[in-house]
């Protein structure tokens, strides 16, 4: 009798924990990075399917606070990607790029929930996407914070997951869409000539300096920007085309960054680069 207790017993365990290993829905953590539908990316059906890209019932659609869908240079403004569905759970990720081609990650997206949307640095670009808890809704608002000059348009692209919560990548419906922004001309704000700059920043990880090596943005004035994920200025400092030595120039670091990662940019009058730095003490 015992003995057949102790199998019973061993039967419903082992059934318990197949039963929590199996995901009930495939990426709820977040999706791989560069799947938000923007030139050089892919999309939400590199993993799943169903109905076909942009062939289900559903609507997928970006929302933009600015007025006149306008952006003036260095100011916020909420960013919402919304789904019209009925499913269960939604999963969603979304970029900023201008340039030709759209091929540069434009202004800077934060995070406003931590319990329902992440970002995700890779390479020079920002994604916002959701998280676990935020596949149980069909709305997701980040803040977006533009160049501190005007850039030209801006497009904003999202993929997004209408999942049928079966458990497996079959079965849902999947969307891509973009919207485009256009820069305020109040005050004739100038245009700046985009072009998609390179920049080193050394040692990455960082403790107390970094080094700064950009052949296109070396030798002029320029702007040094560091932002957390977030979107929060944590430091600046405008360098002088004589503050350059071959190209290269030095930055010590404020002593009470915290530890994690960043988006450093550097701004000059040819452009801009970007890149994610990680600070650890």
């Amino acid at each position: 009798m015992k003995l057949k207790i102790l199998f019973a017993t061993l039967s419903i365990l082992i059934i318990a924990f197949t039963v929590w290993q199996t995901p009930a829905f495939t990426n709820s953590g977040g999706p791989p990075n560069a799947v938000a539908g923007a030139p050089g990316n892919g999309t939400c059906a590199n993993c799943h399917s169903g109905a076909g890209l942009n062939a289900g019932p559903e609507q997928l659609s970006i929302t933009f606070s600015g007025a006149n869908n306008q952006y003036v240079p260095g100011q916020t403004y909420q960013v919402t990607v919304s789904f019209v569905s009925s499913r269960p759970r939604h999963g969603f990720q979304l970029v900023a790029r201008s340039g030709a081609g759209n091929n540069v990650n434009a202004g800077t997206l934060a995070v406003t929930s931590a319990s329902t949307t992440q970002a995700a640095p890779s390479g020079s670009d920002i994604y916002i996407e959701h998280t676990s808890g935020g596949t149980f809704q069909t709305s997701w608002t980040c803040n977006w914070t533009a160049p501190s000059v005007a850039v030209g348009n801006v497009t904003f692209f999202a993929a997004g997951n209408a999942a049928n919560n079966n458990g497996s990548t079959g079965g849902d419906n999947i969307y891509t869409t973009s919207r485009v922004i256009t820069a305020s001309t109040v005050q004739g704000l100038p245009v700046a000539s985009i072009q998609k700059q390179t920049m080193e920043i050394y040692p990455n990880p960082a403790a107390q300096f970094v080094r700064i090596k950009s052949g296109d943005l070396g030798g002029q004035s320029a702007d040094f920007l560091i932002n957390d994920l977030q979107g929060r200025a944590v430091y600046s400092q405008t360098m002088q085309a004589s503050d350059w030595n071959s190209g290269e120039l030095e930055i010590r670091l404020p002593k009470d960054l915290a530890e994690g990662l960043y988006v450093a940019q550097l701004v000059g009058a040819k452009g801009r680069a970007t890149q994610v730095i990680k600070i650890a003490e």
